[in-house]
């Protein structure tokens, strides 16, 4: 088995399904989470009227969407344009997934971008 915190991740044409999932989890940066979640958990306390509209399935969409896939398309278009950069970054190497340029994880990340587009379909206007 592949360690997720190393360059050594396979991307997604190389290895299997669990693999690629784990790279774009590494990818998404677990650690910095809470950096988009958080201003949204913020957002939808103060929107709702009452304690019983914390959990519909609106605000559960949007802290699912902004835990994990807009970390996916935050980073993956920060890794994509950093590469050059990321070459003699030291946390590449034990903390952070190395941007690989594969046709797939890019779909990944371009899919995530979509998708966040679409959230505001979703959102009620007082947000």
């Amino acid at each position: 088995m592949t360690d997720p915190d190393t360059s050594t991740v396979p991307d997604g044409s190389r290895g299997g399904v669990t693999d690629f999932l784990r790279y774009l989890l590494v990818l998404s940066r677990p650690r910095f989470w809470l950096y988009l979640a958080g201003p949204v958990a913020v957002g939808v306390t103060y929107g709702v009227a009452d304690v019983s509209e914390l959990f519909t399935p609106v605000t559960v969409a949007l802290a699912g969407y902004f835990l994990v896939p807009a970390n996916v398309y935050l980073y993956g278009v920060n890794d994509a344009f950093d590469a050059d950069i990321d070459e003699v970054n030291p946390k590449k190497e034990d903390r952070e997934a190395r941007w690989r340029g594969d046709r797939l994880v890019a779909l990944a990340v371009v899919a995530a971008g979509v998708i966040g587009i679409a959230t505001f379909a979703v959102t009620p206007r007082v947000a």
